[in-house]
């Protein structure tokens, strides 16, 4: 399996993609929780 890495910028803006256009999905992102799973 190969691992694809992005800055934590991009992170944000592909969580904010999903948040914001996937049916079912709502919220604001949550930086902290982010942060902690990246960690």
């Amino acid at each position: 399996m190969e691992l694809i890495f992005f800055p934590f910028e991009r992170v944000i803006e592909i969580n904010t993609q999903i948040l914001t256009t996937e049916p079912g999905m709502k919220g604001a992102v949550n930086v902290p929780i982010l942060q902690g799973a990246l960690a």
